[in-house]
This record gives structure tokens, sequence and C-alpha cells, in this order.
């Protein structure tokens, strides 16, 4: 993340994402990519259902090569702040 979205986002919110990457990542990597398309789904639903400010909208971007690693991007226009989960594979 940079520098500035680390000084304005609050701590609670910066754990917060940093454990649900890591939640991500162990899913990437136990599993094969079939199987984790449809867990990284369920997740995903179960996110936004219980942060819908903080996770919506959700974004997951999956290709046919090994996955690699999770992006968490904050996106900010000029009027509104939203988060894109976005897991390269």
């Amino acid at each position: 993340m940079h520098k500035y979205s680390e000084k304005v986002m609050p701590e609670l919110e910066k754990a917060t994402l940093e454990a649900i990457q890591e939640i991500f990542d162990a899913i990437m990597f136990k599993t094969s990519l079939p199987q984790n398309a449809l867990k990284l789904l369920r997740i995903q639903r179960l996110l936004i259902n219980r942060q819908p400010k903080i996770f919506s909208p959700t974004r997951i971007l999956l290709k046919e090569d090994a996955c690699t690693r999770l992006i968490i991007e904050k996106i900010k226009p000029k009027t509104w702040h939203s988060y894109y989960l976005m897991i390269s594979c």
C-alpha cells in the first residue's frame, strides 16, 4: 500500500485487510485453481455481507496460471472510497 493510504487508513481497518489477505493467500496455496475459485467466491460473499462499507465493490480476477499473491488496492475517486480485492493468478 502507498504511504499516504497507510497514514489515512484507520488501524482497525488496516488490520482487517491484512487478516483477510492472509486468509486468501492460505487458500491460494492450499487448493487447486477450480476449487480455489469457488472458495474465494464464497468468502467474498461473506465479506461483502459483513463489511459492506469496506469491501464494496469487490473484484476477483482469476486466470489459468499458478496464483501468485493477493493485492489489496485502495481506489480513491473525488467523492468516495472503495476497496478492490484483486487476486493475481
